[in-house]
């Protein structure tokens, strides 16, 4: 694989994991979310890990956001890489199957599962794009740090919302990391 291409493969999966973080901050703001990663692992590029690894809900709006978290990841990285949207969708085939089971779960079959499916995945767009600036600089850290804590990566988040505390904090954070890495 050349240099370009595996520095390529890294920012579209910084831009994935990126996006199911901020999406799942923005959602489900309750849930803790322990870290986000672009390490390689157990046969995934990334990921981004909340409290538990198990979702039990009957709610319907609980299984629509856990279904357009799922898809955030993809419409990420094609937002980040428009071309690259056959490779997306390859990275992005165990949350299609995830959002799969939770589809089945809902008891939806046929033209109503894929028309559902469908709509979720047009708002994951959406959202992705009213959330871009947030996407994109936790990206960008990834891209630097490879693994950051939920607090870093909501530390980002409040930052790029205009919250001067966070900003304040993050940049100390920033600095007590560089000290480690000495």
């Amino acid at each position: 694989m050349k240099k370009t291409s595996i520095k390529n493969e890294r920012s579209c999966t910084a831009f994935h994991e990126a996006g199911h973080f901020v999406i799942r901050v923005r959602l489900v703001p309750e849930k803790i979310r322990e870290k986000i990663s672009i390490k390689r692992r157990y046969g995934t590029l990334g990921r981004s890990i909340e409290e538990t690894f198990y979702w039990d809900s009957e709610e319907l709006e609980d299984y629509k956001k856990e279904i357009l978290i799922l898809f955030s990841g993809y419409a990420a990285h094609v937002e980040f890489n428009k071309k690259d949207q056959k490779r997306a969708w390859v990275g992005a085939e165990d949350d299609n199957q995830k959002a799969e089971n939770l589809l089945e779960e809902m008891g939806l079959k046929g033209k109503k599962r894929i028309a559902f499916s469908n709509d979720l995945r047009e708002v994951a767009k959406k959202i992705v794009r009213q959330n871009w600036k947030a996407i994109e600089e936790v990206a960008k850290e990834l891209l630097i740090v490879e693994e950051m804590s939920g607090d870093e990566g909501e530390l980002i988040i409040s930052h790029i919302d205009g919250d001067p505390s966070a900003a304040r904090a993050l940049f100390e954070y920033r600095r007590f990391k560089k000290t480690l890495r000495k």
